[in-house]
């Protein structure tokens, strides 16, 4: 999740849709939604 977000800050070229797809990580883990780690890793690969 750091890494990904640290990513987002050094290349500022990443389309808007992928922005929202990171905020609605973070919103719903900061809501409390358990989203396990694996699965998390396998969506952020798609957009590396």
């Amino acid at each position: 999740m750091f890494r990904w977000s640290e990513q987002i800050k050094m290349q500022r070229s990443y389309s808007l849709i992928d922005f929202q797809i990171y905020l609605r990580k973070r919103s719903a883990l900061i809501c409390g939604k358990h989203y396990s780690n694996e699965r998390l890793n396998k969506r952020n690969s798609i957009f590396l």
